[in-house]
């Protein structure tokens, strides 16, 4: 694969180190969130505009497992950040929840992503990190994130980055593959 000509899948990867860097094992399971919320993306949509020039620049074919985790890097990594965003301000009520969705509703329609098609995965989402008690204090060392413990019913602490998402849809790739 060519990717001298995809600086923003490398920026994507700076910005998935930087998360884990700060936020440690929220941060990476925030990110593992976000890229099953863009696998959800890309397999109804496969055809948005981005992924396939992606695809192409990478000389792979738009619809070709393969690709999937390459071109949705950037929209995951970009996720990522507004997940954490919505974790570390803490407020989620229904009028926060529905500013933090309006916002990257607004993300997806700048990369081109099916706003009423993609909606249903942060819906889901949302629901696993509704208000709720706190999840078990993270160790000392790195800055406090502690998720909802909707996530950690059902996300594994360790794993592929399948495993360690809250939510269940999947292409067969692991963290291997990323």
């Amino acid at each position: 694969m060519r990717l001298a000509e995809l600086p923003e899948a490398m920026t994507a990867h700076r910005t998935r180190q930087k998360l884990a860097a700060r936020w440690g094992r929220a941060g990476e399971e925030l990110f593992a969130d976000a890229f099953q919320v863009a696998v959800y993306w890309w397999t109804r949509m496969p055809d948005t505009v981005c992924w396939v020039r992606r695809a192409w620049t990478a000389g792979l074919d738009a619809r070709e497992m393969r690709a999937a985790p390459l071109v949705i890097y950037p929209e995951a990594a970009e996720l990522a950040q507004a997940m954490v965003d919505f974790e570390r301000a803490g407020q989620r009520d229904a009028a926060d929840r529905s500013r933090w969705l309006a916002g990257v509703e607004r993300l997806m329609a700048g990369w081109g992503v099916d706003v009423a098609e993609g909606r249903q995965a942060l819906l889901v989402w949302l629901g696993r990190h509704r208000m709720g008690p706190p999840a078990p204090a993270r160790p000392a060392g790195r800055r406090h994130l502690t998720l909802a413990l909707g996530h950690y019913r059902i996300a594994s602490r360790t794993g592929s980055v399948h495993q360690r998402s809250c939510l269940t849809w999947q292409l067969g790739m692991s963290a291997a593959d990323m």
